[in-house]
């Protein structure tokens, strides 16, 4: 089951990022970070009326603000680059820079917690970190190849 929770977020975030990507042929991204955001509230606030949780919110100490606040920067720092990098280059080349966030992942697990890191994980971070590399100048080299081909025509 959690896998096909993952396999449905997955879908739910490429259409995320389509529909996105349409939005800011024609707006701002600050104006389509802040209907992301916005309509993302309204949703969040939903769900929590719908399931009879949202007077539970009253019950949050100052402490639990403090990490509703923490981690809503934090989202609105991610949306605010991702759709701001989203602008200017390919979705797929956006999206890829998202991968980092494995090997980040990895790295402040093995610093915070007592866990070690195995040679599955040095494998998995490093092919991903190649694979980041690889798109980067490959799409560098492409755009460099775009604009030759278009300054001899």
């Amino acid at each position: 089951m959690g896998d096909l929770m993952i396999f449905a977020a997955t879908i739910l975030w490429a259409i995320e990022i389509v529909i996105a990507k349409q939005a800011l042929k024609v707006m701002s991204p600050n104006i389509v970070v802040w209907g992301r955001m916005f309509f993302g509230g309204i949703f969040i606030w939903a769900y929590l009326w719908f399931t009879g949780s949202a007077s539970l919110a009253a019950t949050l100490g100052t402490q639990q603000w403090l990490w509703v606040a923490v981690t809503t920067f934090l989202l609105v720092g991610y949306v605010l680059t991702l759709y701001h990098g989203l602008a200017y280059v390919p979705a797929h080349v956006a999206t890829s820079m998202l991968a980092l966030g494995a090997p980040v992942t990895v790295t402040l697990q093995a610093l915070y917690t007592d866990k070690t890191i195995g040679l599955p994980e040095i494998g998995g971070v490093c092919l991903m970190l190649v694979g980041i590399v690889w798109l980067i100048f490959s799409y560098k080299k492409t755009k460099v190849h775009h604009v030759l081909q278009n300054d001899y025509r």
